[in-house]
C-alpha cells in the first residue's frame, strides 16, 4: 500500500503503529502520532493519515502495551493490479499483432 489512514480516539502514549514493507520498517508511538497531545479526553478523536512516498508497505501492526487502542474506519490505497482476463487479452493481442506482421513479411517476400 502507498498510504494508510485511520480514525483514532483517546490517544495514549503506550499505543504504537508499525509499518513494514520492502526496505521500510518504521514504528510510531502515540506521542509521535499526535505531536505530544495525549490528553486522553473521552471526546478527543482524530483521523491520522500516513503517506509512504515511494515505499510500498505490506504490513500494519497496531499494538498497545496497556489495555486499549481505540481505532475505527481504517483505509488504505493499494497499487492497481490487472485482473487475469486483462493479462490474457493483452497476451492474445501481442500474439495477433505478431501473426499479422509475420504474415505481412511472408507476403512481401513472395
Amino acid at each position: 500500500m502507498s498510504s494508510f489512514s485511520l480514525y483514532m480516539g483517546s490517544p495514549d502514549t503506550y499505543n504504537s503503529i508499525r509499518f513494514i514493507g520492502a526496505g521500510f520498517d518504521q514504528t510510531i508511538n502515540g506521542t509521535q502520532m499526535f505531536q505530544g497531545d495525549t490528553s486522553q479526553a473521552w471526546s478527543w478523536g482524530k483521523r491520522i493519515n500516513f503517506d509512504f512516498g515511494d515505499y510500498k508497505v505490506s504490513q500494519v501492526i497496531l499494538s498497545s502495551s496497556s489495555n486499549s487502542f481505540e481505532v475505527d474506519n481504517a483505509a488504505a490505497n493499494f497499487a492497481a493490479v490487472p485482473e487475469p482476463a486483462t493479462w490474457a487479452f493483452m497476451i492474445m493481442g501481442f500474439g495477433a499483432a505478431g501473426a499479422v506482421l509475420r504474415r505481412r513479411n511472408a507476403l512481401s517476400l513472395a
